[in-house]
């Protein structure tokens, strides 16, 4: 991924994994500490998807003047409430091509207004592996649509896949083809 350069105004876009902020706080340590002066506008909303996303893209004001986005959707992209408890066996297709429609409007309106973007596949969930394998989906159309617009991507399920048994809850997805690192 490219550093963000001086005076950039980055605003990040995603569920309630961006919402909480806690990796972009660590990213905002880093420029700190670096002497680097950009400012960074947390506007993930939990529950949030790529799809309702593009509904009020136009009427967010720190978009307007933002000079980097950085996009992470998913955990709820992939509908995930229908996996957890059984209520189903299958990958929900329609929804993670919603949501591919959706980012691939996103990427190319972001790209139009001439802003720099970084794609995000989510983290992995720890409690379900049917969850972790529609996540997979997500994030490999998400490395694939970061590749053809030529703009960074970063795999945060592939970082942290491995490292849901050190936190108890056991290999996130095995047939991840990165759980193991």
């Amino acid at each position: 991924m490219q550093r963000f350069n001086d005076n950039s105004r980055v605003c990040f876009l995603g569920d309630s994994i961006t919402s909480a902020g806690i990796w972009i706080a660590k990213i905002f340590e880093y420029y700190k500490n670096k002497g680097i002066s950009a400012k960074f506008y947390n506007l993930g909303v939990a529950g949030n998807t790529a799809s309702l996303e593009m509904e009020y893209l136009d009427s967010e004001p720190f978009l307007k003047d933002a000079t980097d986005v950085v996009i992470m959707f998913g955990m709820n992209d992939i509908k995930r409430e229908n996996y957890i408890g059984g209520i189903s066996d299958t990958i929900n297709r329609s929804a993670i091509e919603a949501s591919k429609c959706a980012l691939e409007k996103m990427v190319d309106t972001f790209l139009n207004q001439g802003k720099n973007l970084v794609l995000c596949s989510s983290t992995p969930h720890a409690e379900d592996e049917k969850v972790n394998a529609a996540l997979c989906e997500i994030s490999a159309q998400m490395k694939a649509l970061a590749k053809n617009a030529g703009v960074s991507y970063i795999d945060f399920h592939k970082l942290f896949s491995g490292s849901l048994s050190f936190l108890g809850f056991g290999k996130a997805n095995p047939n991840y083809p990165y759980a193991n690192g």
